[in-house]
């Protein structure tokens, strides 16, 4: 054995000195450096887990969070469509009620009007008929040369009325 040792130049004491110094520095490496990278990663696995969980649970919450979102949507929906049903009745009866309010404003503007043209009427007819009888009052004067002072007031109402109905001198 010693000889196949010698034929591929091992040295025993070198050898040794250097498994010696490998586990020297293996140890330090252990305590220096493989327990606290192992700390880390043991810190940064739980880390990740703790971040995968919280994500699932955002993800159930989120899900129970969209479930609640479109029960309060389909809620609000009714409750917006029977709002808008309620304001359509309420609309309609208000216009109603204005419908009728402006039909008795018409009416009574109607009223007022026609007593109006009536009053105007009546006011034009005077009127109309005080230029007659002052025109007919004149023409027969021009026409019979008579003394106006002769002319009495019931000819000159007689003869409009014959005017009136249409007869002719």
């Amino acid at each position: 054995m010693e000889d196949f040792v010698l034929k591929f130049g091992v040295d025993w004491k070198l050898l040794l000195s250097q498994v010696v110094n490998f586990l020297i520095l293996l140890v330090i490496l252990r305590l220096v450096a493989y327990k606290p990278i192992i700390e880390i990663l043991k810190k940064r696995k739980a880390h990740i887990d703790e971040g995968l969980a919280n994500a699932d649970a955002a993800d159930k919450r989120l899900s129970e969070i969209e479930i609640l979102k479109r029960g309060q949507m389909a809620k609000a929906e009714a409750e917006a469509q029977a709002l808008m049903k309620a304001t359509e009745d309420r609309a309609k009866d208000r216009e109603a009620e204005l419908m009728t309010a402006a039909n008795k404003k018409v009416e009574t503007a109607l009223a007022e009007a026609k007593k109006l043209i009536l009053a105007k009427r009546a006011e034009s007819e005077a009127e109309i008929g005080k230029e007659a009888v002052a025109m007919v009052k004149e023409a027969l004067l021009k026409t019979v040369a008579l003394d106006p002072s002769a002319v009495h007031e019931a000819l000159v109402k007689e003869a409009l009325a014959k005017v009136s109905e249409g007869e002719t001198f």
